[in-house]
């Protein structure tokens, strides 16, 4: 399936024609990613929250300077607006339409929204979901998700209706980020992008992995002037071939015959005591193994049986088989 129009960015039409709920995007900047979701809704009547990770964030694009319906606005010619209506919630307004065409929320302080009639949204846009290495974490991040998810869809499926449809639009910043633990599909993510596969559907769960691995946007912009001067191969990697890119070089492969797995957690990684006492973290699992969920009781639960793991950790003496071990582990129990 193409999915790049011939200028080369996204054609929503194909990606919601795969029909699956949650919808986990991935791809370089610059591919229309954000542009065109709102396009799509905005012209089809689909009423929409616009969610991002921060209230600062949702401060900032509160207004029409920053507003991400600026480019829409620009490019179609329209008369967009943005306002606050109140402290943690703004509008996008089309026109003198007095309706919104949606809203804009934070994932951080979405819990704070008391008496939100979300009855007309068909579609949550959570833009920039993967967090930048260095931005600040949300506290039970993957939990705060689905309960936003949860207030938001309420028993619209019981009593007959479609699910609301999320559409999450980020770069490829970190394999081991709260939504892709929080819906089980770090690995699936990891291997599309190593097979360079670019979509994934999981039908039995209605989600979509679309992995940006071929963007005609991302193939261009290799010859731009940034790109051109930066040696910084894994922010090249992340911009522009959409792979998440080493996060270490303190890693070590170690055979795994004759080793004992004492734990996993779910499908991602294993941990193994080695003969000198310390432990190897691997992504492959074998064995019956003590086996965890990423949930907080049984992050919990690990912390408080294996606290010299987590000692071990704290002292950098731990052993990982490969930099998306050391990722997942550190997102995960650190």
């Amino acid at each position: 399936m193409n999915i790049y129009n011939e200028k080369g960015y996204l054609i929503i039409d194909k990606l919601n024609s795969l029909n699956t709920t949650f919808n986990l995007i991935t791809g370089g900047r610059g591919t229309g990613k954000t542009f065109g979701l709102l396009e799509y809704a905005i012209d089809r009547g689909i009423k929409y929250i616009y969610l991002r990770r921060t209230q600062t964030i949702v401060d900032l694009i509160s207004s029409d300077d920053y507003s991400p319906l600026k480019s829409l606005a620009r490019v179609k010619g329209l008369e967009c607006a943005t306002k606050k209506i109140n402290k943690y919630v703004s509008a996008h307004y089309i026109g003198d339409n007095p309706e919104p065409v949606g809203y804009c929320m934070a994932l951080s302080t979405f819990s704070n929204v008391r008496g939100f009639d979300s009855t007309n949204i068909k579609w949550i846009i959570y833009d920039e979901y993967i967090p930048e290495r260095n931005g600040r974490p949300i506290k039970g991040e993957g939990d705060a998700f689905l309960n936003c998810y949860e207030t938001i869809n309420r028993n619209r499926e019981l009593d007959g209706e479609k699910p609301v449809k999320v559409w999450c639009a980020g770069n490829a910043n970190n394999p081991s980020n709260p939504i892709f633990i929080s819906l089980g599909v770090v690995n699936i993510a990891r291997r599309a992008q190593e097979k360079k596969r670019e979509i994934t559907i999981l039908r039995d769960r209605s989600i979509s992995y679309i992995n940006l691995v071929d963007s005609p946007i991302s193939i261009a912009k290799k010859e731009t002037a940034l790109y051109k001067a930066s040696k910084n191969a894994q922010f090249n990697a992340m911009s522009l071939d959409n792979t998440f890119g080493n996060v270490s070089e303190d890693i070590k492969s170690i055979n795994l015959k004759g080793l004992n797995c004492i734990v996993a957690f779910d499908d991602i990684f294993a941990i193994y005591t080695l003969k000198n006492g310390g432990y190897y973290i691997s992504e492959h699992i074998s064995g019956t193994p003590a086996v965890y969920n990423t949930s907080d009781i049984d992050v919990k639960r690990f912390k408080i049986k294996y606290q010299k793991v987590m000692t071990a950790y704290a002292r950098n003496t731990l052993t990982f088989e490969n930099d998306f071990c050391l990722a997942v582990f550190t997102n995960i129990l650190a």
